[in-house]
């Protein structure tokens, strides 16, 4: 059996801070945003999927 870990690269839209993570264990948590702040009311990050790796045909 072969078994492919696919990896997300999450990326911060506010301040384009970055993480890689396996695609099993989720989105990342929130935490605190730098320059959330300053663009709304929210102060965490808000993370959305920018690339995946390790995804077979």
């Amino acid at each position: 059996m072969n078994t492919t870990v696919v990896h997300i690269e999450w990326m911060c839209t506010n301040c384009g801070q970055r993480k890689m993570m396996a695609e099993h264990l989720g989105r990342p948590m929130p935490g605190t945003c730098a320059k959330a702040s300053k663009l709304s009311n929210s102060k965490a990050h808000r993370w959305v999927k920018n690339r995946v790796f390790g995804k077979g045909k």
